[in-house]
């Protein structure tokens, strides 16, 4: 007699409902917050012209490639990125779907209302260097603090620190 396998297939999941739960929609509005901080600290890098963290600079060559903006581009990337998940089996949370949405759009957002302002969309190369510097570190600063109100929201890492993690 030939035994049967007691062996049975791991059972699927669905990534989605285990990303929008009541505790992560609780948790929802830190993680917005936080995206946001971090989110206009980029667009103030972005303004100062002064230098850009590596995934900005990605997102700024995409822009100029494809005619976008580097919030556009930032977007585009996020989704790109999470697709990469898939083979390393990294889930999303609900923080990681609102990262790819929230960040690109307050950046274009904050460099718009600066422009608007009547700042330079490059302070660095116009007569305005100093106040380059004070936007550079501000930003630098905005990013850091965004970063910890995002991270303590447990929502999910963002699409690109996933793929790290």
């Amino acid at each position: 007699m030939r035994e049967q396998s007691t062996a049975t297939a791991a059972p699927r999941s669905n990534w989605l409902a285990e990303a929008i739960t009541p505790e992560s929609i609780r948790r929802l509005p830190q993680s917005l917050v936080g995206q946001s901080i971090f989110a206009a600290g980029l667009a103030l890098m972005v303004v100062a012209g002064a230098g850009l963290p590596s995934w900005e600079i990605l997102h700024q060559g995409l822009g100029k490639i494809f005619g976008i903006t580097i919030g556009q581009a930032a977007q585009l990337s996020g989704l790109v990125v999470i697709l990469l998940w898939i083979p390393i089996r990294q889930r999303p949370g609900l923080g990681t779907l609102s990262n790819i949405v929230a960040i690109g759009w307050v950046m274009d957002q904050v460099i718009h209302l600066l422009g608007l302002v009547g700042l330079p969309a490059d302070l660095w190369t116009s007569d305005r260097q100093p106040l380059a510097i004070a936007f550079a570190v501000a930003g630098t600063a905005l990013v850091g603090i965004g970063s910890g109100v995002y991270i303590g929201s447990g929502n999910g890492p963002g699409p690109r620190d996933g793929l790290m993690t």
